[in-house]
């Protein structure tokens, strides 16, 4: 195997459920431009070698990420902190390598597969440039943002049916550019079917680079992979911390690294987010443990078991080292919690609809019986007779509700939506996305310094949750004022 003999060397895993990835589909995200078409297969007559006859395809995708943990949108923090920002090109092909299959006699032996691996390099090329004295290096970044652009265009403009010399004309071209980057680092990967990635450096590239700065670089470079390569389902993009690359070139349980390490601290991380998602209690949550149920029981199918031999790693062999869970009663139980919670949400929002049906009701019915009370009173010299009734503070609300009926509507609506948000906590998203949700991941946040009782943290949780949505709801309700009204003249 290409990884075989490099260090620092390191393993992870890409979740999927069906341990048999696509890479056609490579960089179906929003935000990668990617490019991947098969080599057109030469006959075994006309080929040269056998690596020409062999099926192969070429992959490339170029992604701008931001390496945001603030609390505050990302447009903001790449503005104000360029060097947090990076452009990551994905370079690979396809190529032989063998699939993990479990033999009658419970030996693990591999199955060739013809395109089960892809093989290639990751590029991180940073956007801020700075010079000597650490300040920014304006003219650098512009030329930067220009190679980086025709980059992009290389592969939005690539041919829908190439010949294999333009697919590898079109990769020359890429990598060409790509090397023309300025603080361009190169880190290699193999990416296997059922979700098995591992990375490395060039030899002599680590030493460069320093050892806090290599593990960080390939931790961005997993985090990549994983973004292009498969779909977000059950949990959100920014949850992709939930299976760890861990180091395999050396063997240390202190330090949590090795190849059982590497399998043993995927699954317990897998395990922990289903923990993780089931105390958060909400409907969604619930049925996004399902979902990493699921990743976890095809992971164990997979990988869990059995390792790749320390001098072939082509070859496999059997280990009894590495705990299994068994998730079947953990799924029946989480199920009747969604049942459980369903109930009580309908009921819920059952009972808010119903408050605000009864009150409209009733201030119908008041205003009804106030018209037809001053309807049947007479009216001398065009007045009312002493046996009127006035609503007197609600003569200023229809005033204000005439005053403009689009504000009206809308703020009645918002009005709605925040009261019934209260007790949509499903997801601690609630209605008005992203704003509030920044604001709930930062309460959220506060709640673990506020109390270190998990009961209390919850408390705090759940009441600054809706303490966001009632400074969204205001600052929602503010802007439509400014808007209808301020504006007006």
């Amino acid at each position: 195997m290409p990884w075989q003999g490099a260090s620092p060397s390191y393993a992870g895993w890409l979740p999927n459920v069906r341990s048999h990835l696509s890479f056609s589909m490579i960089g179906a995200s929003r935000r990668a431009e990617a490019y991947t078409r098969a080599y057109k297969q030469v006959p075994k007559g006309e080929a040269k070698d056998a690596s020409s006859a062999a099926p192969k395809r070429l992959v490339l995708a170029l992604e701008r990420r931001v390496s945001n943990d603030y609390p505050w949108f990302t447009p903001i923090v790449a503005h104000f902190r360029r060097d947090l920002v990076h452009y990551w090109l994905l370079d690979a092909e396809t190529c032989k390598t063998g699939v993990p299959t479990k033999k009658l006699d419970g030996s693990v032996e591999p199955e060739p597969d013809r395109q089960g691996m892809l093989v290639g390099s990751v590029h991180v090329m940073p956007y801020g440039q700075v010079r000597a004295d650490d300040t920014p290096n304006h003219d650098a970044e512009k030329q930067q943002l220009g190679v980086l652009a025709s980059i992009e265009l290389r592969l939005a403009t690539a041919p829908f049916d190439p010949t294999n010399d333009q697919l590898d004309t079109l990769r020359s071209e890429i990598l060409g550019l790509a090397g023309s980057t300025n603080g361009r680092v190169e880190i290699r990967f193999a990416l296997m079917r059922t979700g098995e990635v591992r990375l490395w450096y060039a030899e002599g590239a680590s030493a460069t680079l320093g050892m806090e700065a290599t593990g960080l670089i390939a931790e961005q470079a997993y985090f990549f992979l994983k973004d292009i390569v498969h779909d977000h389902t059950h949990h959100e993009p920014s949850s992709d911390q939930i299976t760890p690359l861990v180091r395999t070139d050396i063997k240390d349980e202190e330090e949590h690294s090795g190849e059982i390490a590497w399998r043993r601290e995927t699954l317990w991380s897998l395990s922990r987010e289903i923990e993780r998602l089931n105390r958060d209690g909400s409907l969604v949550s619930f049925r996004r443990s399902l979902g990493v149920i699921a990743y976890a029981d095809a992971f164990q199918q997979a990988l869990m078991g059995h390792i790749r031999r320390e001098n072939d790693p082509a070859a496999f062999e059997m280990v009894p080292e590495v705990h299994r869970y068994d998730f079947e009663h953990l799924k029946d139980s989480i199920k009747a919690s969604i049942d459980v919670a369903a109930a009580k949400k309908a009921q819920t929002i059952q009972l808010t609809v119903a408050f605000i049906a009864t009150s409209l009701s009733a201030v119908s019915v008041v205003g009804s019986m106030v018209s037809a009370q001053n309807g049947s009173l007479p009216r001398p010299g065009g007045e009312l007779g002493d046996g009127k009734i006035l609503l007197q503070s609600g003569q200023i609300l229809i005033w204000l509700f005439a005053l403009n009926p689009f504000a009206t509507g809308t703020i009645a609506a918002l009005l709605m939506l925040g009261a019934v948000s209260l007790w949509l906590t499903d997801g601690r998203a609630g209605i008005f996305n992203p704003f509030q949700r920044v604001l709930s991941q930062s309460f959220r946040a506060a709640s673990v310094s506020i109390s270190a009782s998990p009961r209390w943290q919850l408390f705090w949780d759940r009441t600054l949750h809706r303490v966001a949505i009632m400074a969204t709801l205001a600052f929602t309700l503010g802007l439509v004022w400014f808007v209808n009204f301020a504006l007006q003249g």
